[in-house]
């Protein structure tokens, strides 16, 4: 049986959050609207963030910045974006449980199971069945980061594919 120690981050941890939320003004923004969540994504974009955060003064940086902190604490890793994938924290912890703990609402943050982590949130694959003809449906598995580039070569390959071209 596991110690419950191990299942939820120490009281260090939520200390220097509640440091880093009085801290900074932005800091501050951005654990306002992760406490506001109602729902605990695996993880979350600096993106997105900056869409929930138009209204405040809070910079792409202060984000960077903040997402880095919260890695050092080891409630989630920082990814920094390339090409087209988004710089993201992915969390060890309900987003929401940071957010409180940070604003002072609750004092302890659990720890997600090893077994809900996932090693690599960018593999994850979503099933399409598409109806191609009235009596036949393909089913073809994208990822769920697929962009606008990836699905013009998938077209353009499709195109490409058909065995009785009309001449």
């Amino acid at each position: 049986m596991s110690n419950t120690s191990d299942q939820k981050f120490s009281k260090q941890v939520v200390k220097a959050l509640r440091e880093l939320h009085d801290a900074s003004p932005s800091a501050s923004a951005i654990f306002r609207v992760f406490a506001a969540g109602k729902y605990a994504p695996k993880q979350s974009t600096v993106d997105v963030l900056m869409k929930n955060l138009v209204h405040d003064k809070t910079s792409r940086g202060d984000i960077v910045k903040l997402f880095q902190e919260l890695h050092k604490l080891e409630l989630g890793v920082f990814v920094l974006g390339r090409r087209e994938k988004a710089s993201r924290i992915e969390w060890y912890a309900a987003v929401y449980e940071v957010g409180r703990a940070a604003i002072g609402e609750i004092d302890e943050i659990k720890k997600y199971p090893p077994e809900d982590l996932d090693e690599d949130v960018d593999e994850k694959m979503l099933s399409l069945t598409i109806p191609v003809r009235p009596d036949l449906t393909v089913t073809i598995e994208l990822p769920v980061t697929l962009t606008e580039d990836d699905a013009e070569r998938i077209c353009d390959f499709i195109k490409r594919v058909p065995f009785n071209r009309k001449k």
